[in-house]
């Protein structure tokens, strides 16, 4: 009997660290962040959102995770330009660029949608202790964007 448990949990053990690996990978860089967060964004899937998203919108999540639809969060969160482009995201972003506001804070900046106007979708991305995480979503033209600095991460 012990001789059959062995490589199960040999095994089983693999499958915790390799799904535990997964998860902080995802904010280890502002891209595989990014990635996930329209990823999770596209299929409503608030879980995965409070992984990579900003700490202040766990409380909106946690309420869309607990409660689905009937959540009051849910149509304010899933509605809008932001969920039609994380929807229609093709997979692909435009360069990143760096921004520092007034009051020093900083920004890493990945657009990820372009409509027909000179509209760009950009998630704003900051990093803290545990990593990378989406801060917020909006909407720049095009021109203002290419004039910030290119971003070294």
């Amino acid at each position: 009997m012990r001789r059959l448990l062995f490589p199960f949990f040999i095994v089983f053990g693999f499958f915790l660290t390799a799904a535990h690996a997964d998860e902080v990978n995802h904010r280890s860089n502002p891209v595989l962040t990014a990635t996930e967060f329209l990823k999770s964004f596209a299929a409503k899937d608030a879980a995965r959102m409070m992984k990579v998203g900003s700490p202040d919108w766990a409380e909106p999540l946690s309420e869309v995770v607990e409660k689905g639809e009937a959540a009051r969060a849910y149509r304010e969160i899933f509605r809008g330009w932001r969920h039609k482009a994380a929807e229609s995201w093709d997979g692909n972003f435009l360069e990143m660029r760096a921004k520092t506001f007034a009051g020093g804070k900083s920004y890493t900046m990945l657009p990820y949608y372009t409509d027909t106007e000179g509209w760009i979708g950009v998630l704003m991305l900051r990093k803290n202790d545990g990593g990378w995480y989406v801060d917020d979503i909006e909407k720049w033209q095009l021109s203002d964007y290419r004039q910030e600095k290119l971003s070294d991460q």
